[in-house]
C-alpha cells in the first residue's frame, strides 16, 4: 500500500513497456512506450526500426501485432533511445517482468555502441510482477486511458494499448485503493507478457 502510494505521486514513476523481435540476445526493440504513473499522460509511444537485415518473425507478430511493414519507416533505436531517457527523466521505471524490458533495451543499445544511461541500472527499475496489485472499490481510470485507441491502429481491437492498460491499472482514481494481489492485472497487457514469459511468471532475480 505505501509503496503503491509513493509510486503514484507526481513525477515519481512511469509504466514502461517494450515490444521486441523475440526473446534472445540478438533480438531488438521494435516499440517502446511509457506513461506517467500519476496521471496516465503518455511520455513516449513510438515504433522502432530493429536494424538492417533484422526482421520480425511471424511468431512475434502473433504476440504483439507488429509487422515488418509497420516498422519499415520507423526511426532507429539510436534516435529513439535519447528520447526515451529524456521522456522518463528520473522517474522509477515500472514494468511487468522488468528484467525483460531492461535486458532488451540495454542490449539493443549496447549492440549499437550506445550508452543506455539509467536504463542500465537495476535501481532504476521496479518489477510490477514482484509487487502485484488489484484495485479495491470502484476503479475509474482517467479519461485519457479509458478512451485511448491502440497506437497506430495496430489491429488489436478497441480500447487502450497494452502499455496504456497497464498504466490504467496502476492509477488509483476516485475511491480505488491499491493492495497486494495480482488478480487485478489488466488482461490486455498481461496477454502480451504471457506470450513472453510462459505463464506471466516474473523472471526478475
Amino acid at each position: 500500500m505505501h509503496w503503491a502510494h509513493d509510486m503514484l505521486q507526481p513525477g515519481v514513476a512511469c509504466v514502461l513497456d517494450v515490444e521486441t523481435t523475440g526473446l534472445g540476445p540478438a533480438d531488438r526493440v521494435i516499440e517502446v512506450a511509457a506513461v506517467d504513473a500519476y496521471d496516465g499522460s503518455v511520455l513516449i509511444d513510438t515504433l522502432v526500426h530493429p536494424g538492417a537485415n533484422i526482421t520480425i518473425p511471424a511468431g512475434a507478430t502473433r504476440v504483439h501485432g507488429i509487422t515488418n511493414s509497420m516498422v519499415a519507416d520507423a526511426r532507429p533505436w539510436s534516435t529513439v533511445l535519447p528520447e526515451v531517457l529524456a521522456a522518463v527523466g528520473g522517474r522509477t521505471l515500472l514494468a511487468y517482468n522488468s528484467s525483460f524490458d531492461r535486458r532488451m533495451a540495454v542490449g539493443h543499445a549496447r549492440s549499437l555502441g550506445l550508452d543506455p544511461g539509467r536504463l542500465q541500472s537495476w535501481q532504476s527499475w521496479q518489477c510490477l510482477m514482484k509487487r502485484p496489485f488489484h484495485v479495491v472499490g470502484h476503479y475509474h481510470p482517467p479519461p485519457a486511458l479509458r478512451s485511448a485507441p491502440c497506437p497506430r491502429g495496430r489491429g488489436r481491437g478497441p480500447g487502450p494499448s497494452p502499455v496504456l492498460a497497464g498504466a490504467a491499472a496502476a492509477h488509483p482514481s476516485c475511491d480505488a485503493v491499491l493492495t497486494g494481489n495480482r488478480r487485478g492485472e489488466p488482461s490486455g497487457h498481461n496477454d502480451v507478457r504471457r506470450g513472453r514469459t510462459g505463464e506471466g511468471r516474473c523472471t526478475c532475480t
